[in-house]
């Protein structure tokens, strides 16, 4: 597999920080990337399509980011998530991990650790 082969959702309530991580991702050649606004987009876009990446704020109006998390680790357990937030204590990166998150980028994003991450996730990836 190669890494513009990877099915990518971004899930943030602001369309400024999807924008910024749809455009990183698409420098590095990633073109299957859907974004969603909200949880209940987010469960909606997960149902209708398969995704291999999930990124995922934290913080959200509605529904949170652990909360999507548990949906996804619980119906979609071959999807990898990798939380963000501009909140990056070590507590907070620590829970992500412990509740199932495949990696963690702090805002604002800084395009080669959003990279790595996925390299770490998938490291046979062609890239």
């Amino acid at each position: 597999m190669e890494l513009k082969d990877l099915g990518i959702l971004i899930v943030d309530d602001d369309s400024i920080i999807r924008e910024m991580l749809r455009l990183i991702l698409k420098k590095e050649g990633l073109t299957k990337i859907e974004e969603a606004g909200d949880g209940e987009k987010a469960r909606i876009m997960l149902h209708k399509m398969k995704q291999d990446v999930v990124f995922l704020d934290i913080n959200m109006p509605g529904e949170d980011g652990f909360s999507i998390l548990d949906h996804i680790k619980a119906d979609y357990s071959a999807t990898h998530v990798i939380m963000f937030s501009a909140e990056t204590s070590a507590e907070k990166v620590k829970k992500a991990l412990a509740a199932g998150a495949s990696g963690f980028v702090a805002k604002p994003f800084n395009a080669a650790r959003v990279i790595d991450n996925i390299k770490k996730i998938f490291p046979d990836l062609d890239v």
